[in-house]
């Protein structure tokens, strides 16, 4: 869906704002900024998250801001989530100075009741002002990790996964590893069945 208007909005982390339907609203906070577009009139939250509570995956390692370790979005109006656009604060100096080399800026998606992470593609992570782009795919939380070049991609039960024509191995809750290899860009969802036939 094209929005139909575009606004601006001033926002207070853990308050709400307000947003119009089919409006794309750029809210400002104090050294960030959420890019958001709902088919309804909704109430944006955008929160602080503490700190990493559960282990991140191998090959992951939490990056820090000043004032949190990451940032919960919730959204209420009931309609679609359209876009979510976050441009995060600054990483302090010691998180930036471990994305050098083969190690990238990455997000993880946080299930604390499933005490799990799913990897989601950041857009950009520029040096000079150390900020990473992120689009959020939907309300939850995210946390910003550095990301060793060959490490698994930790994903959830039931969100399909793009793979290029290499091989991926992608980690789910529990333990389970899936090897992917293909000759060409793929989907990749996994589901786990409540029962066994055998």
């Amino acid at each position: 869906a094209v929005p139909t208007h575009a606004a601006t909005a001033v926002g207070t982390l853990g308050s709400g704002v307000s947003v119009a339907a089919n409006t794309e609203t750029t809210i400002t906070y104090t050294g960030l900024s959420l890019v958001v577009h709902t088919t309804t009139a909704s109430t944006v939250t955008l929160s602080s998250y503490a700190s990493v509570v559960t282990t991140m995956p191998s090959g992951y390692s939490a990056l820090g801001f000043s004032a949190q370790a990451g940032f919960t979005l919730a959204i209420d109006g009931g309609g679609a989530l359209i876009k979510a656009e976050l441009t995060t604060p600054p990483l302090t100096a010691s998180a930036a100075a471990l994305i050098t080399g083969s190690v990238s800026a990455g997000c993880l998606q946080y299930d604390a009741q499933a005490e799990a992470y799913n990897k989601i593609d950041i857009e950009s992570y520029t040096v000079g002002t150390k900020t990473i782009v992120v689009k959020l795919p939907q309300a939850g939380t995210y946390l910003f990790a550095a990301v060793s070049a060959n490490a698994q991609i930790p994903t959830f039960y039931n969100k399909t996964r793009a793979t290029s024509s290499t091989t991926a191995s992608l980690s789910f809750p529990g333990g389970f590893v899936l090897d992917v290899s293909t000759s060409s860009a793929n989907n990749v969802t996994v589901s786990r069945a409540s029962s066994s036939a055998h």
